[in-house]
């Protein structure tokens, strides 16, 4: 690992480190630069990212992809597996709903906590139990299919609570 010293245009000096993370599936070098204030904060920084991108996730790729696109990749692949024509009626309808809350939301910023709101926001506009469990089992499959393709480190759908309606005695 390599590290400078460098002055911004501000004045400011800063600690700037480079090093070698894990190659480009082409073959190409992956130089990952990182500054911080002092040097054992830049070597930080570039360390944590070289653990990032050995781990799986491509960060560059995941800040780009919405909730909406990755839901909209999912389902093409999910309507090639010949089931019947209600399920995919079924599925659209339910990635609409999460399209409301969750469309142009950078799938890998999305956090439990945020979809668990979601589910909430969703069981207070009126849905059904059984619907938030289809739209939970839906966001579930599409969750699964971006951690394969490395655009999520975790699923957030997991260990989400389902509110269902009081029942008056």
């Amino acid at each position: 690992m390599h590290c400078r010293q460098i002055e911004l245009k501000s004045g400011k000096t800063r600690w700037e480190c480079v090093d070698d993370g894990p190659t480009k599936p082409s073959g190409k070098r992956n130089q990952i630069v990182r500054r911080g204030k002092t040097q054992k904060e830049a070597k930080a920084k570039v360390r944590d990212e070289i653990a990032r991108q050995t781990a799986g996730t491509n960060r560059k790729i995941s800040k780009r992809i919405t909730f909406g696109d990755a839901a909209q990749k999912w389902y093409d692949v999910y309507s090639l597996d010949g089931k019947k024509k209600s399920t995919y009626r079924k599925r659209r309808r339910e990635i609409r709903d999460l399209n409301e809350h969750l469309k142009d939301t950078p799938i890998m910023d999305i956090t439990h906590d945020e979809y668990q709101s979601t589910i909430n926001k969703m069981f207070k506009k009126g849905h059904s139990q059984s619907t938030l469990l289809g739209t939970n089992s839906t966001a579930n499959m599409i969750f699964k299919y971006a951690k394969k393709n490395r655009w999520v480190e975790e699923n957030p759908v997991t260990d989400v609570v389902i509110p269902k309606k009081e029942e008056n005695c």
